[in-house]
């Protein structure tokens, strides 16, 4: 049975990256910055995640057949990890550009709406 999951940061800001394969992912190194989840909801077994290296990655884990959906901060539909465990990025969500720089200090381009 398809589970949907909403993972939610809470007041805190959480800098989420998607998974890379290994060659191209950035090492875990501590920084200043810790960040942490808050909460999922709803509340699903065997649904777990967790903030790796202080802040600089986001590790969700879920059992086989779960779909879980991450929010962005405008809780629109940001991350989606199907069934089968591969990641989809919403390109029409304004997270998808704030998350790609540290400070979410990048431009979100016009067609990039939490509403669209």
């Amino acid at each position: 049975m398809k589970s949907a999951v909403s993972v939610l940061a809470g007041a805190c800001l959480v800098w989420m990256a998607m998974p890379a394969p290994p060659a191209m992912a950035d090492p875990a190194v501590p920084t200043n910055y810790t960040s942490e989840v808050t909460g999922i909801e709803p509340a699903v077994d065997g649904v777990e995640a967790e903030v790796v290296g202080g802040d600089a990655f986001l590790s969700v884990h879920a059992g086989p057949g779960t779909e879980v959906v991450v929010l962005g901060y405008r809780d629109e539909p940001y991350l989606r990890i199907d069934p089968e465990g591969a990641v989809w990025r919403n390109r029409r969500s304004p997270a998808t550009y704030l998350n790609d720089d540290r400070y979410g200090q990048r431009e979100i381009p016009a067609e990039a709406e939490a509403a669209a």
